[in-house]
């Protein structure tokens, strides 16, 4: 009897130290990844690196559409392999590469054909930003998989608080040094060197991912109960049907269809402020600003996920972005646009926070994989559509009629979600919600 509790507890202890070393390691990754992509963010640096290469609106609104395209599309494809997979982890540390190597090879293509040739170096631009796009899109599926099994679900909360917030930290100086290397140096000379920084940060998450020890998958009979209404299978057409059985989930991806509506003028703040007067350094310092509100946002908008409900996140973030936009509607000067941008980045981490955490709450937890997938597949026309047609827009009739719009379906999208997020009742576990 004694030996066997002793072995119980050995084993206990052994489980707590794996816990411990995922719980640094993964959410070193994580701080990293958003150091990484702060340093190169898509909202303010990339819109800028592409109008000194002579892009017009259309074409910078390209990025958020890119973007979305490949991180949403291939989801579900690629969900029921991981659901069937014992080990995860082998296929992510794969796939991510794509994730990280097209920074350096834009910092490359800065370097020696910036000033050379603007028109080949936008064609690589746009080819390394569709890349680890995709390339995020087949992975995240099988990272969220991980983080899930890898971190009880007892630590998720400090997990994700802790981690979030070392990655705002880490962002916010970051974005700063961005911004200061933006003024310094001249281009293109700054913008490869601020390619070259964010692909450092990358490496050292990627090496931090690799560090990370990944249970074995626990294999489980599915669960028959009255709320699972889904038989569990292995192909597309099965998890499309999940929105024949689960209608509060297809209300749901309705209120995400009108979020993904709101972002048509993601990609034209940094564009409207440039344009507006502003020099190169103060729109890379906006960046910052984006950033320490994203950091902010992550906080409050997870207190307000705990304790108010995820629903509660969704409209405060859609608030949040439908003013941001209407901020810029009216925008003059750094401090106006300082203000629409901290209200960007506040609805920017709303939907980052909470979009799958909420998506989290439908159908069961064998399921989860397919539920992401499905939601990022729904989302995705919208999400690549609106910013589109809002740089279509803004190269005809300019600035005021997409960021009108941007508003009204920012407002819209948080009547949506009122009426049709998950409620407080249904809420359930923690789960990482972090969109590489």
């Amino acid at each position: 009897m004694a030996t066997g509790v002793s072995g119980r507890l050995g084993s206990a202890g052994a489980a707590s130290r794996e816990h411990i070393w995922n719980f640094v390691m993964l959410g070193g990754d994580i701080a990293f990844f958003t150091l990484a992509l702060n340093i190169a963010s898509s909202y303010t640096i990339f819109p800028l690196f592409a109008i000194h290469l002579g892009a017009n609106n259309t074409l910078v609104s390209l990025i958020p559409a890119i973007r979305a395209l490949g991180v949403f599309a291939p989801q579900l494809l690629i969900a029921s392999h991981v659901e069937r997979r014992i080990r995860v982890k082998p296929m992510i540390l794969t796939l991510t590469i794509g994730e990280r190597i097209p920074i350096l090879v834009m910092a490359i293509a800065a370097l020696a054909l910036a000033t050379r040739n603007s028109a080949i170096t936008l064609a690589i631009f746009f080819v390394m930003t569709l890349i680890p796009a995709l390339s995020s899109g087949l992975t995240f599926p099988g990272w969220f998989d991980l983080i899930g099994r890898a971190i009880p679900r007892s630590w998720m909360g400090r997990f994700l608080g802790i981690w979030m917030g070392v990655g705002g930290v880490l962002g916010a100086l970051g974005s700063l040094g961005a911004a200061t290397l933006i003024a310094v140096f001249a281009f293109p000379l700054n913008f490869a060197l601020v390619f070259g920084l964010a692909f450092i940060a990358y490496v050292v998450s990627f090496i931090l991912l690799a560090m990370g020890r990944e249970p074995v998958r626990e294999v489980a009979a599915p669960a028959q109960s009255a709320s699972d209404t889904v038989t569990r299978g292995t192909g597309v057409r099965d998890q499309v049907a999940v929105l024949r059985g689960d209608k509060a989930f297809a209300r749901y991806l309705v209120a995400n269809a009108i979020a993904g509506l709101a972002t048509m003028a993601a990609a034209l703040f940094a564009v409207s402020a440039k344009r507006g007067g502003l020099s190169d350094s103060e729109v890379s310092a906006l960046g910052v600003v984006l950033t320490v509100a994203m950091t902010a946002g992550n906080f409050i908008w997870g207190f307000v996920g705990d304790h108010i409900g995820h629903r509660a996140s969704l409209v405060g973030g859609s608030v949040s972005a439908g003013a941001a936009a209407a901020c810029a509607l009216v925008a003059h000067g750094v401090w106006w646009y300082g203000v629409a941008f901290f209200l960007l980045g506040f609805g920017i981490s709303a939907a980052q926070l909470s979009q799958l955490t909420a998506t989290g709450e439908f159908g069961p937890t064998e399921r989860r994989a397919s539920y992401i997938a499905i939601m990022g597949v729904a989302y995705a026309p919208f999400a690549v559509g609106a910013p589109l047609l809002g740089g279509w827009l803004a190269d005809r009739w300019g600035y005021q009629p997409v960021f009108g719009l941007a508003a009204g379906f920012g407002f819209l999208a948080a009547i949506a979600y009122f009426y049709w997020g998950p409620h407080a009742e249904k809420h359930g576990e923690t789960v990482a919600s972090i969109q590489r």
